[in-house]
């Protein structure tokens, strides 16, 4: 049995564990005991070049009293950052300092961002943001090349573009194979990009066009070039399509395809004269083709692509051309979803579309406009009409264009692809009962359901429904 000495001596032992415990307890996150501080608090390491490594320190204080334990060094975040000079858990002194360094290699033109967090029996961790840009330059102007690569044969050129960023200094010089303005051996190229390939494969088929910002030297973007032999091909030129039929004033697309060189320039030419003629019908530079305004008799003629590179080699393109059916002055004409522009205009031989009556019209006479819709893929873009109104009446005898069943012919728009429904160019017109939608929105030179464009007088309009117009 222990003495009461011995019982005293016990306790007093409890106590002092008990005390010692506490303070040890309470002390390891203390913010008065263990601080830690880290400067700068957050790093930027700005515009760096792709590949190359950029270095900034980080200097971490112990600003408490106590033994500052510094358990971990770790990076959140992107993997383009490292940190450098942390071997592991190690003691850091009262006003002591330890200095950790943090390495950014970008590898591509982005932005980086990641965290530098420290651990410690601090009251808190220490976290250090950290940025960075990747650049092809350490200035941040960039260049790129369009195209990025192509293939060329022996001889050919091709047009080069370099665009930049982060200067206003658009200006480059061009290489290629390294060589400012290149060689007779790799391909030359001028000022303003373009490259013409040597007339011989180069030992090395593949060269680079190279674009170097003259803002900055270190800033450029290349492009690859794969370099054949030219294969001597015979030229030929095929047209499509191969025939059309057309009436007087309408229009048709044709296209050129040559192959057996990289040149593709056609020349058109209607009935052998280059762009054709007023009485043969016109063509321009796109092969677009327009018939003669006027056709007194039917008429053929032959549209012709030939190329500019080989003059004996070309296609052929046959166009019926037709002349309207004569009409005599009736003083009432019927316009048909279901008729013919080659009619008379009768009720029982009506016309296809209202066009071709307001192309006949004269003073006194009436248009009656059946029941459908009228509409022209044909008439589409900046000022595009479904019907132009060059012909009007009088005071006495106006012309009258109405709808056979009020707003049951339908002037269509497309869904505002043609740019006006009716242009009115004359004086003494009626227009009366129609339902007039969808033209002009998002068309620049229109909007209008129906528009006086040239100035026409005593104009009537008369229980239409014009609706979904731009304006």
């Amino acid at each position: 049995m222990k003495s009461l000495f011995e019982k005293v001596a016990i306790a007093i032992v409890l106590l002092l564990l008990t005390l010692t415990c506490t303070y040890c307890s309470g002390s390891t996150r203390s913010g008065s005991v263990h601080q830690l501080s880290a400067a700068p608090g957050s790093v930027n390491f700005g515009n760096q070049m792709l590949n190359n490594t950029a270095m900034q320190t980080i200097t971490l204080t112990n600003a408490g009293t106590g033994v500052l334990q510094i358990q971990s060094v770790s990076i959140n975040g992107s993997n383009a950052f490292v940190v450098a000079g942390w071997s592991g858990q190690m003691a850091l002194q009262p006003s002591s300092s330890l200095q950790l360094a943090v390495a950014f290699t970008p590898t591509t033109q982005t932005s980086y961002s990641g965290t530098l967090t420290i651990s410690s029996n601090a009251q808190s961790d220490q976290v250090i943001k950290l940025v960075g840009t990747g650049a092809l330059s350490s200035t941040g102007v960039t260049v790129s090349v369009l195209p990025s690569s192509a293939n060329l044969q022996t001889g050919s050129s091709l047009q080069f573009a370099a665009s930049m960023t982060g200067t206003s200094n658009t200006g480059v010089n061009w290489l290629v194979g390294g060589v400012p303005g290149g060689s007779s051996t790799l391909g030359s190229i001028n000022s303003s990009g373009l490259y013409t390939a040597p007339s011989t494969v180069p030992a090395t088929s593949t060269v680079m066009v190279t674009a170097n910002s003259i803002q900055d030297p270190t800033a450029s973007a290349s492009a690859s070039v794969d370099i054949t032999a030219a294969t001597i091909n015979p030229v030929a030129v095929s047209i499509a399509p191969t025939s059309a039929s057309l009436q007087a004033g309408q229009t048709k697309q044709f296209s050129a395809t040559v192959s057996g060189t990289t040149n593709i320039g056609v020349n058109w030419l209607v009935n052998g004269t280059l762009g054709g003629s007023s009485s043969v019908g016109t063509i321009d530079s796109t092969g677009y083709y327009r018939a003669p305004s006027t056709l007194s008799l039917n008429l053929t003629v032959t549209i012709t692509a030939t190329s500019v590179v080989d003059t004996s080699k070309s296609a052929n393109a046959t166009v019926n051309l037709t002349a309207p059916a004569a009409i005599s002055p009736v003083g009432q004409y019927y316009v048909s979803p279901t008729g013919s522009d080659s009619n008379s205009g009768t009720q029982a031989a009506p016309f296809l579309t209202i066009q071709r009556a307001a192309d006949v019209v004269n003073p006194g006479d009436t248009v009656i406009v059946e029941d459908g819709v009228y509409s022209n893929s044909a008439a589409s873009g900046n000022n595009s009409r479904l019907v132009t109104m060059s012909r009007g009446g009088t005071a006495a005898s106006p012309v009258t264009f109405r709808a056979q069943n009020k707003w049951g012919a339908v002037l269509d728009g497309l869904n505002n692809t043609t740019a006006d429904g009716m242009g009115v160019a004359a004086n003494y017109i009626t227009i009366q009962d129609f339902e007039i939608r969808n033209f002009g929105n998002g068309v620049s030179g229109g909007g209008l359901g129906i528009e006086n464009d040239s100035g026409g007088t005593n104009l009537s309009i008369l229980g239409n429904n014009i609706h979904d117009t731009a304006i």
